[in-house]
């Protein structure tokens, strides 16, 4: 009797340590943008133009501070992109390059 409770319990405790709590789906996570969730945890994500700040925030990269986000006048900076730009006397060819007017 003492062998099949000791078994029992076991097999109960199994259970309740396999079962995975979806932090995502609960709203518990705290994450910012996006929430992964993984077998006994989770893991917060970023939308694109953004990087993960700590565990949870999110924080806009400055895609103009490298290599002048590849524009080849004018890089500005906005919340989760870029644009670029040209100078006066040009116009924008595709998204990056300037061609004369």
């Amino acid at each position: 009797m003492r062998a099949a409770m000791v078994m029992w319990m076991t097999l109960l405790l199994v259970l309740a340590l396999s079962t995975d709590i979806n932090e995502c789906s609960r709203n518990t996570d705290g994450c910012q943008h996006g929430c992964e969730n993984t077998v006994g945890s989770y893991y917060c994500t970023c939308r694109d133009g953004y990087q993960l700040s700590g565990s949870k925030n999110c924080i806009d990269i400055n895609e103009c501070a490298s290599n002048n986000g590849d524009c080849e006048h004018h890089c500005e900076n906005t919340d989760g992109s870029y644009n670029c730009t040209c100078l006066d006397g040009y116009q924008l060819s595709g998204s990056k390059n300037c061609t004369g007017e």
